[in-house]
C-alpha cells in the first residue's frame, strides 16, 4: 500500500518572519533557505525600482494564510519547597 502525502500548501511562516512571513513561507514551500528567498526579494526590488516588488509582497501577505501555530506548552513549575513547622 502506498501512503498518500498531504499536498504542500503555501502559507506564511510567522515563527520565522522578518516582516510578514511571506519569504519564509515561500522558502519552505520551495524547499530553499529563507535567507536565499529574502535575497531574491531584495534583488527583485532593486531591479524593479522597488515599487512592484513591494506591491507583490503586500499582495502575497494579504492572500497567503498564516501557518497555524502550535500552542506553547505551559512552563514547568518547580517543585515547591517543603514546609517546615515552627
Amino acid at each position: 500500500m502506498s501512503a498518500t502525502a498531504a499536498p504542500k500548501r503555501l502559507m506564511r511562516d510567522p515563527s520565522n518572519a522578518v516582516f510578514g512571513g511571506v519569504a519564509s513561507g515561500m522558502a519552505q514551500y520551495f524547499e530553499i533557505d529563507p535567507v536565499l528567498m529574502r535575497v531574491i526579494f531584495v534583488l527583485v526590488a532593486i531591479f524593479t525600482a522597488a515599487f512592484p516588488a513591494i506591491l507583490a509582497y503586500l499582495i502575497l501577505w494579504a492572500i497567503i494564510p498564516p501557518m497555524p501555530v502550535a500552542p506553547a506548552a505551559p512552563p514547568a513549575q518547580a517543585p515547591s519547597p517543603p514546609v517546615h513547622g515552627p
